[in-house]
């Protein structure tokens, strides 16, 4: 498991030395009160530990492969010029935006993925996105969305900055 930047292994680390440096973990006392195996105890502590960080981190960084459930948005991400490879890579950056997993991105997580204060032009931007007009976006109008903004020419971006102020 690579950690990176993760706080889950600073807090690992923090506390396997405590374990370490304290004569005997109350957990130990309660499950061995004389001591008799208390390297045992330790390495089993290490090993609970470890678990946990690696459970941490694979729901902090864990995402959902791409399965398509949906022929029509195939066939739309085919129209749209789309290769697997691309929507898979958008379907990733999709799910670090939905933080819920719920599969619609909310006005707060999209403020909160750009670092964006709320204001009436970030939510004009929102329900740009949201086409269906539901108060949420998901991925096929995610995807639409950035089709059309990636595809426009600079004078039209122009535009388009100029229209939703």
């Amino acid at each position: 498991v690579r950690f990176g930047d993760c706080d889950a292994l600073t807090n690992v680390l923090n506390k396997l030395v405590s374990a370490i440096s304290s004569p005997m973990p109350e957990i130990e006392l309660t499950k061995d009160p004389i001591g008799a195996n208390r390297g045992k105890a330790l390495s089993e502590q290490a090993g609970i530990l470890a678990r946990r960080a690696r459970k941490y981190y694979h729901s902090r960084n864990y995402t959902p492969p791409y399965r398509p459930t949906n022929a029509n948005w195939e066939i739309t991400f085919r129209a749209l010029g789309w290769k697997r490879r691309t929507v898979e890579k958008f379907w990733k950056l999709f799910c670090r935006i939905n933080t819920s997993l719920d599969g619609a991105i909310k006005l707060h997580e999209f403020l909160d993925f750009f670092d964006l204060d709320w204001t009436p032009l970030t939510e004009r931007c929102f329900t740009y996105f949201d086409t269906t007009g539901g108060g949420d976006v998901d991925f096929l109008e995610f995807m639409i969305s950035v089709w059309n903004v990636c595809t426009c020419r600079v004078d039209s971006l122009s535009n388009f900055a100029f229209d939703m102020y």
